[in-house]
């Protein structure tokens, strides 16, 4: 009876242990995990088309910006002394530096404005060789009527959804007007158009004391900087 006793006892002990080791496995397998803590948050940092601004040389100056657009002068005296050439070298050189999240517009000016488009564009290869193909296919003439140069490149800069708006402008001279103080009627008026206050680039080429003053007041002004052309 003893022996039968400690039989049933050791029997109910094991089917305990079963019954145990049974539950453990089964709550293991059941009981689902929680997921993994993955960070939140929208696309990171490499897929953001956005980026900082860049530098660009332009006539041995660099510009810091992220949208820039050109107000050239191709007036008939930039054809003297080699200008008309080293002008489309540097202009060259310097579109192909930009990166393909930069924007940029492209204005010359004499008589008569004329512009790449009338919109900033994103500088991707095909776009920077078309707009230098378009530039080399200029040729100076005309007279040095610059502020409605400057007022074309201000508003294809608006066009851009950038942060870091640039003009850059290139003149040989003085500027043109039937007013008889042409020099303070076209720092005014640029001033005036520039009403959103983007950075304006001065560059004069062989400019007289007159023309240097001008394009100093006007870069001064709008929070850019003037450089003579080497």
């Amino acid at each position: 009876m003893a022996l039968l006793t400690r039989a049933s006892l050791l029997f109910v002990l094991l089917a305990a242990t079963l019954s145990a080791g049974f539950c453990f496995s089964s709550s293991v397998v059941d009981d689902p995990r929680r997921p993994l803590d993955l960070p939140s948050g929208g696309r990171g940092d490499d897929d953001d088309d956005e980026s900082a601004p860049e530098w660009i040389t332009f006539y041995g100056s660099e510009y810091e910006g992220d949208c820039f657009c050109w107000a050239l002068d191709r007036s008939g005296s930039m054809g003297w002394n080699g200008r008309w050439g080293v002008l489309q070298e540097e202009l060259s050189s310097a579109i192909l530096s930009l990166s393909a999240q930069a924007e940029f517009g492209l204005v010359f000016w004499s008589s008569t404005v004329i512009a790449w488009r009338n919109e900033v564009v994103r500088a991707s290869s095909a776009r920077k060789l078309a707009a230098i193909s378009w530039a080399q296919g200029l040729s100076p003439e005309g007279a040095t009527f610059i502020i409605p140069g400057v007022e074309k490149a201000l508003n294809i800069n608006r066009s851009s959804t950038k942060n870091r708006l640039v003009v850059i402008v290139l003149s040989d001279g003085e500027p043109t007007s039937d007013s008889d103080d042409p020099i303070n009627e076209a720092t005014e008026a640029i001033n005036q158009a520039n009403w959103d206050m983007q950075e304006i680039n001065t560059i004069g080429v062989e400019v007289n004391e007159a023309g240097t003053a001008f394009l100093q007041a006007v870069a001064n002004a709008n929070g850019g900087t003037y450089n003579a052309a080497f």
